[in-house]
């Protein structure tokens, strides 16, 4: 099951990288830091967007790294996807190298100025313990902007977009759970309407059961991720709608929906240890191999009228993805 699952999650994180749009008329650069940092970017509309990050081979990494509110003389607006990867490697003079030491950065320091992290910005940024981001920060990308960190996020106290409580990363606007940090383990999940995907990366290792705060409307993909603890999920009346692979691949044994529920997204539970389950009357559709880890007989769905998704379809929905 791991193994299968793994090969999804490297899929998702390449069609991430493939479908990245690209703008032929952008320009690209490298800023070198006194120290031996490199900063590369693109500039696109006068603006500069980071792209990647590395350090000379030979040159010490250092323990905070401070990305400067200018590249090649453009204002910094956008954290590109994976800029801080320290699982890429570089090549350097015909030498393969990491692309910095994840063991000696404690800190990343993104300045005044910028206003994006673009999907996957902080992907596989392994090991770095805080994140600090500014209050002109206003949108962050859904998708996987955190994925593989295990950082505390600092906010600055003047942004009006976002807010850090308890360790939870929450969208002002949207009422979304975006990211919980390790300090929030002990904590209930605040109460939001929207669950963002990969949000309960750090979370759910230490909860053996599963719940959500009544105010869930919305719960996205990868929620419970491989944890391998998981016993029981519990879905509250309040959820309308569970994204595809909300609840994909973990040893989850038991989950109870509830009535209120309109729609299942694809895989929501497939690569898991439930046997059987009971779908409310109000759920609408549900789709494509929402339940493949079950056997038919026992998936008992409420509502006769209810739609089912076939492979095509869930082809179609994602084709331009």
């Amino acid at each position: 099951m791991r193994k299968q699952a793994y090969k999804v999650e490297i899929i998702l994180c390449c069609l991430l990288l493939l479908t990245a749009t690209i703008n032929v008329n952008a320009s690209e650069g490298t800023y070198v830091s006194d120290s031996g940092e490199q900063f590369e970017y693109v500039v696109e509309d006068g603006y500069a967007r980071l792209t990647a990050y590395w350090v000379l081979p030979g040159r010490d990494t250092p323990a905070e790294i401070r990305v400067p509110k200018e590249l090649g003389g453009y204002p910094l607006k956008e954290i590109g996807l994976a800029a801080f990867d320290n699982w890429n490697t570089i090549e350097y003079q015909g030498e393969t190298y990491d692309s910095y030491d994840k063991d000696k950065v404690q800190r990343i320091v993104i300045p005044e100025g910028v206003t994006t992290l673009k999907d996957g910005a902080f992907t596989c940024c392994h090991d770095v313990s805080e994140i600090s981001l500014p209050s002109t920060l206003d949108t962050i990308e859904k998708g996987f902007a955190f994925q593989h960190v295990t950082a505390e996020i600092v906010l600055a106290e003047e942004n009006q977009n976002y807010i850090v409580n308890n360790g939870f990363l929450i969208d002002k606007r949207t009422d979304a759970l975006l990211y919980c940090a390790p300090s929030a383990k002990d904590q209930p999940l605040p109460m939001v309407k929207r669950i963002e995907a990969h949000a309960l990366d750090n979370y759910g290792y230490f909860h053996p059961v599963l719940t959500f705060p009544e105010t869930v409307e919305y719960i996205g993909g990868f929620n419970a991720y491989d944890l391998v603890d998981l016993k029981t999920i519990v879905v509250p009346e309040s959820v309308v709608e569970l994204a595809d692979y909300a609840f994909y691949c973990n040893s989850a044994t038991s989950v109870e929906l509830n009535e209120g529920l309109k729609r299942i997204g694809a895989y929501a539970f497939a690569e898991t240890d439930i046997d059987s389950i009971v779908v409310p009357s109000t759920v609408e559709w549900i789709g494509f191999d929402a339940f493949s880890c079950m056997e038919e007989e026992n998936i008992t769905v409420l509502n006769p009228n209810c739609v089912w998704e076939i492979e095509e379809e869930y082809n179609i929905r994602h084709e331009n993805e």
